[in-house]
């Protein structure tokens, strides 16, 4: 066996404390590949060939390395300098291309590569968020924060998705995204080979099938008069479902980037009482309600809105749904159509609702009151 002589480098066995975090190692790394060698000295990258241990590039950091990773293609090394929240990452093909990524108050507990080796995956100190960031439109992505910056997330063998384990409030979930819009979906599983039977895409753009039915709420002002002799003191404002033909897009907004905790991915999944029906809400597009028919498989109708829903609840026994919104309006939805009731009490705007045991009336909540909803005999029959 032959040895080549030593050569100098930081990491190691040693792991660094940065922020109440232990950093992950920088000891020396091959490329993928098999061709290269990178290791860290100090502030200094240093990418040597495999075969020879010749210098092939020679970068210069801006403080000590603790953080050393080849991206999947061989092309790209990311350095974690977690001291200063920064994260450079550096081609060796390239010697005059750059990237430096700064995630400033939020700090950096973990970085790693994204599969295709063209984004990057940090996690904030703490958890308290992940960041996406692609080094080909230099666009950055905010997710929810891992329960764990170590074990707490994970690409599937093929690199189309990540799951990431969640924790809020007091339980744990697992999201999962596809890695190329980088979007949390539903998605049905069998219980007994848990292979997907169905995916709940939310597309900004409806399609298909053909047959889905598009509820869309249109807003009309009535006028209301004091009497007769006496011209208009108000517009009393009002509101009906539209049905809109396909192709249709539908509201979508982009969550903050300011903000440790954005609003993205399926936020809502309920069921109806039977199984036959699911309700999926993407944070997205809040004031969106999506319905999906688990006999064929589908989609069924979606339902938009003029503002977020609050609050929906299907029916305990039949698969009817309501849902309200923070106004003076309730959203209902059978398999035989939808409708808007106008709430006939001055300044009720409804946040909550609660179904009765039987399913024959619900209550209504507002900041400091509430109301019952009661159906007619001919609505239940």
């Amino acid at each position: 066996m032959d040895f080549s002589e030593s050569y100098r480098c930081s990491g190691g066995a040693v792991s660094k404390v940065v922020g109440g975090q232990h950093s992950l190692e920088c000891a020396p790394c091959y490329s993928p590949n098999g061709l290269y060698l990178a290791t860290a000295v100090e502030y200094r990258l240093i990418i040597r060939e495999v075969e020879t241990l010749r210098v092939v590039q020679l970068y210069a950091c801006l403080d000590r390395i603790d953080r050393l990773e080849w991206a999947g293609n061989s092309l790209y090394v990311l350095c974690g300098l977690y001291a200063r929240s920064i994260i450079q990452v550096w081609a060796v093909d390239q010697p005059d291309w750059t990237c430096k990524i700064d995630e400033g108050p939020a700090g950096i507990a973990r970085t790693l590569w994204a599969p295709d080796g063209l984004s990057l995956v940090c996690i904030a100190s703490f958890q308290i968020r992940t960041t996406i960031w692609s080094l080909v439109d230099k666009k950055c992505t905010y997710l929810r924060g891992s329960k764990y910056a170590g074990r707490g997330l994970a690409f599937s063998p093929d690199g189309c998705l990540l799951a990431i384990l969640e924790r809020y409030d007091l339980k744990d979930h697992i999201a999962l995204y596809d890695v190329h819009s980088w979007k949390e979906r539903a998605r049905v599983l069998n219980h007994i080979t848990w292979q997907p039977l169905l995916e709940c895409t939310h597309p900004k753009q409806i399609t298909d099938p053909q047959h889905v039915v598009v509820y869309f709420e249109m807003e009309e002002s009535a006028p209301v008069h004091t009497s007769p002799l006496k011209s208009p003191r108000s517009r009393e404002v009002k509101s009906k479902y539209v049905i809109k033909d396909l192709p249709v897009s539908i509201p979508t907004s982009q969550p903050p980037l300011d903000v440790p905790f954005p609003q993205l991915g399926v936020g809502q999944q309920i069921w109806s009482f039977d199984s036959q029906y699911l309700l999926t809400v993407n944070e997205n597009q809040a004031s969106t309600v999506w319905i999906w028919d688990m006999a064929a498989m589908e989609l069924s109708s979606v339902l938009s809105h003029s503002s977020s829903i609050a609050d929906a609840k299907w029916a305990p026994n039949s698969c009817t749904l309501a849902m309200v919104a923070g106004n003076g309006r309730i959203y209902m939805w059978t398999p035989a159509g939808a409708s808007i009731i106008h709430i006939p009490l001055k300044n009720f705007a409804a946040r909550s609702l609660v179904w009765s045991p039987t399913g024959q009336n619900f209550t209504l909540t507002d900041s400091d009151a509430f109301c019952c909803a009661y159906f007619a005999p001919e609505e239940q029959a």
